[in-house]
């Protein structure tokens, strides 16, 4: 029979125990505080979490897990009781929110939680993977903000069936004093930020990528899955800075770096590795055609143009890569990480160098000024037009004329057309240029007009103007502007460029014909079109390569035959360009051609040498 006096015993026994759980509870945590007191670096403080952990929750093991900004991914800051095999996988395993997203869902929580391979996908893969029979998580707080984990796991005793409320108040406390002692290590800590970013693009720079790099080495010479690295620098960004100034350059950095950001996956580093260059490590890939599809959303972001100072401005980049597995294995981690990103910028460097041979004087001080003052040419009145007639084969009068852009440059002269176009297209001023000749060309033809000489005019379209939205509507915008008949005027698109991306030729070149203005498809066989691509197009002109008309006496008459009678199936006016002697003409004429563009006729003229051509008394030739 149980009496008060028993009752009360074991209660104050009970007590007893409290206070001498709670005394425990206290005197470990206030040694762990100690303990933090003299550590002012990151990785002292998760030691010495890591090592309380076993003692403080009767675990075997423990870990602290710490959000790295520089790579956006859960990193393992220090462990304790770990050997062997698994406390190597362990030091180098990472992880994301997003395969683990019961992390992000621990760190809303806020409270310790106990997890085994039965709790979800991704603890059983934990449990499984790193042979451990339970683990529990507190979230560590920095002013109010989740930084990451104290982690305690069950190997080689029984876990706990729950977490009481003695060994839950010793884990919270103890991420508690983590917290507290990190944030006392913060300005330390943005301290070591900064030293290890970029000011401008806030990106990682060249030390610290090239240290996640040496991680990612370290993690696939353990799984096997391989990493590529990419190089890559804004084309003449130097240009850009000169011209429009450092605040412009900064800001085409920010969005350039912004955009590398959106194209990679989460786990890849976007660094700013110096000056215009970025370079991106690849996790878990082991070829260029792994990683080709984030290239393409990069190609493709950098289509679109960055808005600077109200001016849109079409920028490029060059690439250069690198895969691991071609990497001979010898050196550490660092040191294969400084080689493999070296083999990249040779890479990088070899492409620039090919395109600077493609294009002849690509890297010479003269392109370069080309590059900087083709920006205004147009206003300073720099572009003009000319004119190549075209006559009707039949009657042998001139009926339209092809627009030509030209370059007076106020010191070099007139610049050829094959300098400074591609250029052009590659700037983004091809825009405005195109625009200004399809407004010459029209005023051109309003006075010739005026004049008793009804010329139609045909202006060429590059595919960067096709491959921006709205080109067609700044068509019609330059129609309206001058009440100019959109029957007059043919639009000009050369077959290589439209039959690469027909999805965006469609839509603007139907723009076009439905304003009532022809589509002519320039050097046609020569880029490879398919009867199919053509039909679909709605093309009212094919104009015959002049290498085809070249040998129109030389046995290739049978060749152009076959273009003349597949426009006459299509049911489109043909036109033969380069025409050179009269025994071409009359070949053409023979075949039953439309019309006939080239030197025999008349070299590119000014709109008053048409004229004069033309035999008007008023007009004057000009040199």
């Amino acid at each position: 029979m149980t009496t008060d006096d028993d009752e009360v015993r074991v209660f104050d026994a009970a007590a007893a125990a409290e206070l001498e759980r709670q005394r425990d509870t206290s005197e470990m945590l206030l040694s762990v505080a100690r303990a933090l007191c003299e550590p002012t670096d990151l990785p002292a403080v998760s030691r010495i979490i890591a090592d309380a952990v076993p003692t403080v929750c009767q675990a075997d093991r423990g870990a602290v897990i710490l959000w790295d900004e520089t790579t956006n991914m859960f990193v393992v800051s220090a462990i304790a009781g770990w050997t062997g095999d698994t406390r190597r996988r362990l030091e180098l395993w990472a992880g994301t929110p997003f395969p683990a997203p019961e992390l992000r869902e621990l760190m809303e929580i806020g409270a310790p939680v106990l997890l085994d391979e039965s709790t979800n996908s991704w603890t059983h893969e934990i449990v499984v993977g790193f042979d451990i029979r339970a683990l529990a998580l507190v979230p560590i707080t920095v002013a109010g903000r989740s930084m990451g984990f104290v982690a305690a796991h069950w190997a080689e005793s029984d876990p706990p069936a729950r977490l009481d409320d003695t060994v839950s108040s010793r884990f919270t406390g103890l991420a508690g004093l983590a917290g507290v002692a990190l944030d006392n290590n913060r300005l330390a800590g943005e301290i070591e930020w900064n030293v290890q970013h970029d000011r401008v693009t806030r990106l990682p720079n060249r030390v610290a990528f090239e240290r996640s790099l040496a991680r990612m080495i370290e993690q696939a010479d353990a799984t096997g899955a391989g990493t590529v690295v990419m190089v890559c620098d804004i084309d003449r960004f130097k240009r850009l800075n000169d011209r429009m100034g450092q605040a412009a350059g900064d800001a085409v950095l920010i969005e350039a770096a912004d955009r590398l950001r959106a194209a990679v996956r989460a786990g890849d580093v976007v660094a700013r590795y110096g000056g215009d260059e970025f370079a991106i490590a690849f996790a878990k890939s082991n070829s260029y055609d792994e990683i080709a599809p984030a290239v393409a959303r990069i190609q493709r972001s950098f289509s679109q143009p960055f808005a600077i100072d109200d001016h849109d401005v079409v920028l490029s980049l060059s690439i250069g890569w690198a895969a691991l597995g071609r990497l001979e294995t010898e050196g550490s981690p660092a040191e294969r990480a400084q080689r493999l990103t070296a083999v990249a910028e040779t890479d990088l460097m070899d492409t620039k160098e090919s395109r600077r041979s493609t294009r002849g004087s690509s890297g010479s001080h003269d392109e370069l000024t080309l590059d900087t003052d083709l920006h205004g040419a147009v206003e300073r009145g720099e572009i003009f037009a000319v004119y190549q007639p075209q006559v009707d084969i039949a009657s042998g009068r001139i009926v339209a004329v092809e627009a030509l852009a030209r370059w007076r440059h106020p010191t070099l002269g007139l610049v050829r057309p094959d300098r400074f176009i591609a250029l052009a297209e590659e700037n983004g001023t091809i825009t405005q240029i195109g625009e200004h000749i399809l407004l010459s060309a029209c005023r051109d033809a309003l006075t010739w007009n005026q004049l008793g000489r009804s010329i139609e005019v045909s202006v060429n379209a590059s595919v960067v103007q096709l491959e921006k939205p709205g080109f067609a509507t700044s068509v019609a915008a330059a129609l309206c502007t001058l009440d100019f008949p959109a029957h007059m005027l043919t639009i000009e698109v050369t077959e290589s460029k439209v039959v690469t991306d027909q999805s965006i030729a469609q839509a603007e070149l139907n723009a076009i014909s439905s304003l009532g203005a022809a589509v002519s498809i320039d050097d046609f066989g020569t880029g490879y079109s398919s009867l199919t691509q053509i039909s679909n197009l709605p093309v009212t002109e094919l104009k015959v390569d002049r290498s085809f008309v070249a040998k129109i006496d030389d046995g290739g008459e049978k060749l152009v035959a076959a273009i003349i009678g597949l426009s006459r199936g299509l049911d489109v006016r043909v036109i033969a360009e380069g025409v050179e002697t009269q025994e071409q003409f009359e070949a053409l004429a023979r075949l039953g051609c439309d019309r006939a563009q080239g030197y025999l006729i008349a070299k590119p003229i000014t709109s008053q040498e048409l004229l004069s051509l033309l035999g008007d008394p008023t007009a004057v030739p000009t040199g």
